[in-house]
């Protein structure tokens, strides 16, 4: 049986926006995180919805959050320039059955709502449920950037048509999210036009981050897997790996292409799962590389 090595990369995939986008997305270098205004019809539900279907570089999208005076200015400054009078929404929303119009507001990740820039300067100041004028009546539990005041927020209705402009997406990795980087192949490019025949052996070298606030330790497994070319799935082996974030290199030279795999274009597949205490807790994202199978 020969021995086949497999050393090839992919590059990171980017997914395209619609020409409703504002730009390209914008990296925010104080957290590494990406931003961007999509210019889109659409109420805060929609909006929220939306945003979690995109993904950038891999990262997970949501409707941004605003946690700080810098990042507020780091959209105003990069994003609302010539947008005055327009209002667009933002991540967060007021729970139900509160007493006061201040109070239990959540940002759609469950970060800590521990700073906000109403605009303090309406005649009944922000957040005032209008038209209950700073009485909750739960008439207003979205917010977004005001129309009004110029980088200052505004609670608003679900459906208010001066919030409809659109809407900011935030792009960041979720906690305990696998991103793997690249997976080596033996042309430039990310294309094998090797043959390969039943029985021949394979090496398959990876590499992979694990993305982890919190910095805790996860148990890493690593699953490979034949496509060929009737779309049978041939499970190849599976490893666990280092645990805990960061970057990690992979070697798995355990697999052999099936005596059954039907002849024709393949791909092998490889993906990253995190567990904790036995659960599974992401399933991460997977890459494949072409193959020919004779």
């Amino acid at each position: 049986m020969k021995k086949v090595l497999i050393l090839f990369i992919v590059p990171a995939i980017v997914f395209g926006f619609n020409i409703y986008s504002f730009a390209a997305p914008i990296q925010w270098s104080n957290n590494g995180h990406w931003y961007d205004l999509i210019f889109e019809s659409k109420n805060w539900n929609e909006a929220r919805d939306a945003a979690t279907s995109k993904t950038f570089n891999s990262l997970q999208g949501h409707l941004a959050t605003i946690t700080s005076d810098e990042e507020n200015a780091f959209l105003v400054t990069n994003f609302l320039q010539g947008q005055a009078g327009k209002g667009f929404w933002l991540g967060g929303y007021q729970l139900p059955g509160q007493k006061n119009t201040g109070d239990g507001w959540q940002w759609v990740t469950d970060e800590t709502w521990s700073y906000s820039n109403w605009w303090l300067g309406n005649v009944v100041p922000e957040p005032n449920d209008w038209p209950g004028m700073g009485v909750e009546d739960g008439e207003e539990d979205y917010m977004g950037f005001s129309h009004e005041s110029f980088g200052q927020w505004n609670d608003t209705s679900i459906n208010q048509p001066v919030m409809r402009n659109g809407y900011f997406i935030e792009y960041e990795a979720p906690i305990g999210m696998v991103v793997i980087d690249q997976v080596w192949s033996a042309t430039f490019g990310g294309q094998f036009f090797g043959e390969f025949s039943p029985g021949d052996g394979l090496t398959i070298h990876d590499m992979c981050t694990i993305i982890d606030e919190n910095n805790l330790e996860y148990s890493v497994w690593q699953f490979y897997s034949l496509v060929d070319h009737n779309k049978k799935i041939f499970p190849l082996g599976r490893q666990r790996t280092r645990n805990g974030p960061g970057h990690h290199y992979f070697v798995f030279n355990d697999a052999t292409i099936p005596a059954d795999a039907a002849p024709g274009k393949g791909k092998i597949q490889v993906n990253v799962r995190l567990k904790k205490s036995g659960k599974l807790i992401d399933k991460g994202n997977s890459r494949a590389i072409p193959i020919y199978i004779k």
